[in-house]
C-alpha cells in the first residue's frame, strides 16, 4: 500500500492526509501559541505597570510622610524654644519686678479660687 495519493490536480502536487493533518495541527499549534504568548504579554505588562503604579505610589506616600514628619519635628522645636523663651522672660520679669509678680500671683489665685467656688 503506497503513502501517497496520486498527485492532486488541482494544485499539482502530491497530498498525504496524514501529511496534510501534520501541517495544519502545526498551524493551528503554532497559531495558538502566538495567540498565548500575545495574551501573557500582555498580561505580563499591564501587572508590571501596575506593580510599578504601585512603587511610585508608595514613594511618594513615603516621601509625603517623611516631610511631614519633618515639618512636625522642626514645629515642635520651635514651640520648645518658644516655650523656654517665655519662661527665661517671666523668669525676669519676676526678678525684676517682685511686688508686681506677687500681686498677680495673688489675683489670679484669688480669681481662680472664686471660679471653683462657684462651681461647688
Amino acid at each position: 500500500m503506497p503513502d501517497k495519493t496520486p498527485k492532486d490536480t488541482a494544485a499539482g502536487t502530491d497530498t498525504n492526509p496524514m501529511d496534510a493533518a501534520r501541517e495544519k495541527f502545526t498551524y493551528v499549534a503554532e497559531d495558538l501559541k502566538g495567540r498565548y504568548d500575545r495574551a501573557t504579554g500582555g498580561l505580563y505588562r499591564r501587572a508590571e505597570a501596575a506593580r510599578q503604579e504601585l512603587h511610585d505610589s508608595a514613594e511618594s506616600a513615603k516621601e509625603h510622610y517623611d516631610e511631614a514628619g519633618e515639618r512636625l519635628r522642626e514645629s515642635y522645636d520651635h514651640a520648645q524654644d518658644r516655650a523656654h523663651e517665655v519662661g527665661e522672660d517671666m523668669n525676669d520679669y519676676v526678678l525684676d519686678h517682685p511686688g508686681r509678680a506677687l500681686l498677680v500671683a495673688a489675683g489670679l489665685g484669688f480669681l481662680i479660687g472664686l471660679a471653683f467656688r462657684r462651681n461647688r
